[in-house]
Parts: C-alpha cells; structure tokens; sequence
C-alpha cells in the first residue's frame, strides 16, 4: 500500500513538473508572439511616418507650388491683362511644376506596387525604375545587366526589387551621391545585385553597431529579404569613399523550383 502511495505521489510530482514546464513553455510562446506584433505595429507605423514624410517633402510641396502659381497668374490676367508675356511665362513654369509633380506622384505609386514585377518581371521592372529616377533625381543613374534575363519566381523578384529600392533610397536621402549605378550579372549559379553610389559613405561597424542596440529598418528590410532568398547580404563603404550593397542570390533556390524556401 505505501509503496503504491510513494508511486502515486512521485507520478503526481512528476506531472506537476510536467505541467510547470508546459506552462513556462506557452507562457515564452506568447510573450515571442506578442514581442513579434508589437514588432510588426512599430515597423507599420515607421513605414507610414515615412510615405507621409515623402509625400510631404515631394508632391505636397509641389502641388502648393503649383497652386500659387496658378493663383499669380490669374492675378496678372485680371489686373494687369497686358502683361500677356509675363502671364504665359507663369503659366509655363505651371507646367513644369506640373509635369514634376506627375512625375513624383506615379514614382512614388511605382515604388509602393510595381505591376510590372509581375507581368513582365524583373529586369524590364529595373529598366523602369531606373527611367523614372532619370526623371525624378538630379544625379545619374545607370543600370547595367550581364547574362540575366530569365524570370524568377515571383517572391524572389519582388524581394531582389525590394533591396534594390532600400539601397536607392539611402543613397538618394544620405549619400549626397552624383552617380549611381545598378547592377545584375549571372556568375556561377548565382545572381550578383550590386547597388554602388559615390556618395559621402559611412562607418559601416558604427552603423552595425547601432543597429544592434537600436535597430534601423532600412538595414532590416533588406537583411530579411537576403535571408527569405537563402542568400547573402553585405555592405562595403568607407568615409569619402562612397557605398557598394550587394546581394548574392542562388539561382536554384529563386527560379521556383525550390520555391518553398520562400516562404515567410
């Protein structure tokens, strides 16, 4: 009888602990769940902060300019109507304040959603982007392509785009680069996506540095989508020295016939 009591209670301890360790488990699960959607609400809010800062510092602004223009000319067409020259100059830089506002506002709906991933791929979408920077910068911008035309799968396209824009928009917003070029080669099973500017550069170890005690989201974002392409991220630069961004991605595991490592 005791021996089957010492039993009992031993097997009542064990599932107690049992129990214990379930629960500390689910209680780890949850604060992990919980730590991830509050890591996923501060990334939207920074990436809605940031559209509303773009939007205010391009098109916003334009459109303002736009709007007092067209408020100028109509003055000088009812007070002084024959100033008929002065009016049409107005009226032309109207256009061109117009025209750059157009463009602004189809780049910036061109980054958020670019269709042509889908329909025509990466490489055309490249060529796109690249025409429409052309337009919208005041530095150069060139794209060079060796050995690359084939489609990939539609993850890995839209991810290798997604380095490419975080790339261009630090060189665009830090760089105070005159020159940018982009570049996509084939080269032993793998496709090479280099970003290279010959801007300011940076402290790349500062900047890992603080991105281990803070973290940045551009330098997130881009990590992330190396990591979805099984691939390989790095970031070259020196003060005075401009910035080379390069991913490494394997063909393999990107032209959908390994597509489940895409997931995520």
């Amino acid at each position: 009888m005791n021996e089957r009591k010492e039993r009992s209670i031993e097997e009542l301890l064990f599932e107690n602990e049992t129990l214990k360790a379930e629960n500390e488990a689910a209680r780890e699960r949850i604060a992990a769940l919980h730590a991830e959607r509050d890591r996923i609400a501060s990334r939207e809010e920074k990436m809605r902060r940031r559209l509303a800062r773009e939007l205010h510092d391009g098109p916003a602004q334009l459109l303002s300019a736009i709007v007092m223009s067209a408020q100028f000319a109509k003055q000088i067409l009812t007070r002084t109507p024959e100033k008929l020259d002065k009016l049409t100059t107005e009226l032309e830089e109207l256009e061109l304040l117009a025209t750059k506002a157009f463009h602004h506002v189809h780049t910036m709906l061109f980054n958020l959603r670019p269709v042509t991933l889908a329909t025509h791929g990466l490489v055309p979408t490249l060529e796109s982007y690249v025409e429409r920077l052309r337009l919208a910068d005041d530095f150069a911008v060139s794209l060079k392509i060796k050995d690359f035309s084939e489609r990939l799968d539609v993850k890995a396209e839209v991810a290798i785009f997604s380095v490419v824009q975080e790339a261009v928009g630090n060189a665009r917003k830090h760089a105070h680069a005159s020159h940018l070029e982009l570049g996509m080669a084939k080269q032993d099973g793998n496709l090479i996506v280099t970003i290279r500017d010959d801007g300011q550069g940076f402290d790349v170890a500062r900047v890992d540095r603080s991105y281990d005690q803070c973290g940045s989201l551009g330098l997130l974002k881009m990590r992330e989508r190396a990591e979805m392409l099984n691939g390989e991220f790095s970031i070259e630069s020196a003060i005075g020295q401009g910035t080379l961004v390069k991913l490494i991605v394997p063909l393999q595991a990107s032209d959908g016939t390994d597509s489940g490592k895409m997931e995520g």
